[in-house]
């Protein structure tokens, strides 16, 4: 190989964690893999279709090819935890002066426990 492509590495000593940043910048679905033990730190990362689904979907949204989303799945298969956690974190993440709202079908559901979860992921977006 060519001396300059090992210069090249040698002088970037983190470039695994660069790619690493680049590809959850870029997918959702890598972006949820990255930060789960932020949001979930007694849970482990599971991936799965309905995932891979979720994400794929969220991401249309992002671009424009889907204006309306309904997600309809079993409870715990990520739906709320997918889009009011780690989509908005990402989308802020790549576009800062996006604004969300986020409606709650009841009001005993507004205040919900995933503040939590805004603040862990924030600090640690913050720290990255």
């Amino acid at each position: 190989m060519n001396s300059n492509y090992f210069e090249t590495l040698s002088s970037r000593p983190n470039l695994l964690n660069e790619i690493e940043q680049e590809r959850a910048e870029r997918q959702l679905r890598e972006f949820v893999r990255q930060a789960w033990h932020v949001v979930e730190p007694a849970t482990a990362f599971v991936p799965g279709w309905h995932l891979d689904a979720i994400c794929e979907h969220l991401e249309a949204v992002t671009v424009g090819q889907i204006l309306r989303l309904l997600i309809c799945m079993p409870p715990r298969h990520m739906k709320s935890l997918g889009v009011c956690v780690f989509w908005l974190c990402w989308e802020w993440i790549r576009h800062p002066e996006r604004r969300f709202s986020r409606p709650a079908l009841s009001k005993a559901l507004a205040p919900s426990s995933r503040r939590g979860h805004w603040s862990s992921i924030s600090a640690a977006i913050t720290l990255a």
